[in-house]
């Protein structure tokens, strides 16, 4: 886009323009979010190989990363980092057990970006079934479309048939 297809109005008054320009190479935050449910346990070992084949393809020496896991309630494996190694030892030997609180664990994910300038995604990796969240899925939605973060959804085991599923994790990805 360029400046011209933008118009800036106070209070319905043409405003001109001071200065407008391109912003590229922006630092890049970005946070893998993995569900450790137990509904998980035939696709965890892949999760965790795909989320630090990922971040070791992306991440430069600028950007930085932070892992959470989530069950039946969601936890920071890793605080931020420059380190995609460091998150890979952050996932090794984490089991596959309890029920799934993704609405939490979406809302928890977002509150770390706060404060972060630059390029900011979210990388959500789920069989996307929902059992234990205190928050519902529309505030979760919410949460994440004012958050502006941008969330990439990876859904893991989900079937043909799981029309809901694959419409929820749809969704998010949309706002």
């Amino acid at each position: 886009l360029q400046a011209g297809d933008f118009t800036v109005l106070d209070e319905g008054r043409p405003q001109k323009l001071a200065k407008f320009e391109q912003v590229v190479n922006l630092p890049l935050t970005l946070g893998v979010t993995i569900d450790l449910s137990g509904s998980m346990q035939a696709s965890l070992a892949e999760a965790k190989r795909a989320a630090v084949g990922f971040l070791e393809g992306v991440l430069t020496p600028r950007d930085r990363c932070f892992a959470v896991g989530f069950s039946t309630r969601p936890e920071l494996l890793m605080p931020p980092t420059s380190d995609a190694k460091a998150l890979e030892a952050a996932f090794v030997d984490l089991p596959a057990v309890g029920m799934t609180a993704l609405h939490d664990a979406i809302v928890y994910s977002l509150h770390y970006f706060r404060g972060t300038v630059g390029r900011r995604a979210m990388v959500l990796l789920s069989d996307g079934d929902d059992t234990a969240s205190a928050v519902p899925y529309r505030d979760a939605l919410e949460y994440a479309r004012r958050s502006g973060v941008v969330i990439y959804t990876v859904g893991l085991d989900v079937g043909v048939s799981a029309v809901e599923i694959r419409g929820k994790l749809k969704s998010l990805a949309e706002e």
